[in-house]
């Protein structure tokens, strides 16, 4: 297992992931998704923002790509502007409060499994090496 080449390569990635999931947390709070929810878990939830905003991501680099103005800057500021004004709705319809009543509290060892995960996943699954070309 060779080491990180250098942070700046991670950052781009990470700072795409985190306009990700707060633009998908944003869209799926403020449509109110999903609208059957008795008592949603909260990893459900997450798997719903996570698919929303890959979604999301996917049509809209879609559609860059197809207009020849594709770039991860774009895609990123795009994204920006769906997660602020999806927030802002939130913000105005004041839905974040009923979304935390809804959704069930992790217990301790779901929150263990999930910092596992993650703490594994950049150690072992590190892509964005083998699509900057740093693994060669």
């Amino acid at each position: 297992m060779t080491p990180f080449v250098s942070t700046t390569n991670l950052l781009p990635g990470v700072v795409f992931a985190a306009v990700l999931i707060m633009s998908g947390l944003g869209l799926s709070l403020a449509l109110g998704l999903p609208r059957a929810r008795p008592q949603l878990d909260w990893i459900e939830f997450s798997f719903i923002v996570f698919l929303l905003g890959a979604g999301m991501a996917l049509c809209l680099g879609l559609v860059l790509a197809w207009l020849r103005l594709f770039s991860l800057g774009a895609l990123t500021l795009l994204l920006s502007l769906i997660a602020l004004a999806s927030w802002l709705v939130i913000w105005r319809r004041k839905a974040f409060r009923r979304a935390r009543r809804d959704l069930t509290k992790p217990t301790r060892a779901e929150v263990a499994l999930i910092g596992w995960l993650a703490l594994l996943s950049v150690i072992y699954f590190r892509p964005h090496e083998f699509i900057l070309g740093a693994a060669d």
